[in-house]
Formats: structure tokens, C-alpha cells, sequence
């Protein structure tokens, strides 16, 4: 099972949402505790929406501060100047468009 790990607000759930349909088994949890916080991360796990607080062997989608994230590290870094949503939509849209077999709207 790959746990999704997303920001509590609109952005994040959204984004999750979106890689739900990108990893194989998804569980989606939304996030209740410090932003970022890694202590409950596994390998292979996805921090969305989210600036991690340290290393875990996953990976980050995020739009956080994506200057000061360190050149090296554990994760797998997706980033952009963008909202998370925008990020995991064009990270997902092939697998999401051939399973649901339409289209999204992005406002």
C-alpha cells in the first residue's frame, strides 16, 4: 500500500486526490500534525503539499519554499512555483485521464 500523506487544506487534499490514480493501492491521509513531519513516513510514501521536516526514502510534491530544500537528499523531489494541484495534475493526468476516461477543469 503506498500512503499519501497530503496538506489538510484544499490543495493538498485535491493534489492527493490526484496521485491517488498516478501510485499502485493508494491510501490517502490527510495530515493532522506538524507540516512536514516525516516521523510517520514509510519508504515509498508521498508527502504532498508539504515542506518535509527531514529525510524519509518516498517522495515530495510540493510548492513550499522550493529554494531552500537541500541539494541533497533521501526523497524523490517533484517541485514547482505552482500550486501542489496544478504539480500532481500534470504528474498524473495520463493515468487519471485513462481511468476515469474524461476530462478535468482546473480553475
Amino acid at each position: 500500500m503506498t500512503k499519501i500523506h497530503s496538506h489538510w487544506d484544499a490543495d493538498g487534499v485535491t493534489a492527493g486526490h490526484f496521485i491517488s490514480f498516478h501510485v499502485e493501492n493508494p491510501e490517502i491521509l490527510i495530515s493532522d500534525g506538524e507540516f512536514g513531519a516525516v516521523d510517520k513516513l514509510g519508504k515509498g510514501d508521498w508527502l504532498v503539499d508539504q515542506h518535509p521536516t527531514g529525510d524519509f526514502e518516498g517522495t515530495v510534491l510540493d510548492h513550499h519554499q522550493i529554494d531552500t530544500y537541500p541539494m541533497k537528499h533521501t526523497y524523490h523531489l517533484i517541485a514547482d512555483n505552482v500550486p501542489a494541484t496544478l504539480i500532481a495534475w500534470r504528474t498524473s493526468r495520463r493515468t487519471y485521464l485513462r481511468t476515469n476516461g474524461g476530462s478535468v477543469v482546473l480553475v
